[in-house]
């Protein structure tokens, strides 16, 4: 999602327009077009589809999305259109997004003995459960006094298998977090990411 905002003291339009260079993605606004009041903030919904549907014409690929706010002075009426002057750049966002096989932690466990914590995951593709192939994890450590814990992040490379270990020495281990980044494979995988565990 993005926001947008009226900064003016009167109420305005606010348009959005989209450009990308991605001939087989779709890019989905909720609104193209919203009517704020002074100081208004609306969130607007943002959605992506690639729209490739065989399966061999699938390959990893990037689309480009700019999306650009415009906003009307509301100063700047007249008798004849309420917003005659053209409408001022208000900002925008550029967004890269990529291709990739759904993917989900199909395990992830902590073993914790004495001060060494171990995190051990499987990452695989959503709905068939084949393991992926490669890519990197990060993982996180959440450790010390519970109420204000310390974190310890560590990077694994994921075995061709599609499983990885992470062991580290931290005194009062709390629970520990994964993110699957993907990462340059031969196939191309979407992030992921694991629930807490203890």
């Amino acid at each position: 999602s993005i926001t947008v905002h009226n900064p003016y003291d009167e109420p305005t339009i606010f348009q959005l327009d989209t450009v990308q260079n991605g001939d087989r993605f779709r890019t989905y606004l909720e609104t193209t077009e919203l009517e704020l009041d002074a100081g208004e903030t609306e969130v607007v919904t943002v959605m992506f589809e690639y729209t490739a549907t065989n399966v061999q014409e699938r390959e990893r690929e990037e689309n480009d999305v700019r999306i650009n706010g415009l906003i009307y002075d509301p100063r700047a009426e007249d008798e004849d259109y309420p917003f005659a002057d053209a409408a001022d750049a208000a900002g925008g966002v550029d967004i890269r997004v990529r291709t990739g096989l759904a993917t989900e932690f199909t395990e992830f466990k902590a073993q914790v003995e004495g001060k060494r914590a171990t995190f051990k995951g499987t990452v695989g593709e959503v709905g068939a459960g084949i393991p992926v192939t490669g890519g990197d994890v990060l993982v996180a450590i959440r450790h010390g006094d519970p109420s204000d814990p310390d974190y310890t992040y560590v990077s694994e490379l994921m075995g061709s298998n599609g499983v990885f270990e992470v062991s580290v020495s931290e005194t009062d281990v709390l629970e520990g977090k994964a993110w699957f980044l993907g990462g340059a494979t031969s196939t191309p995988y979407a992030p992921s990411e694991s629930d807490w565990v203890q």
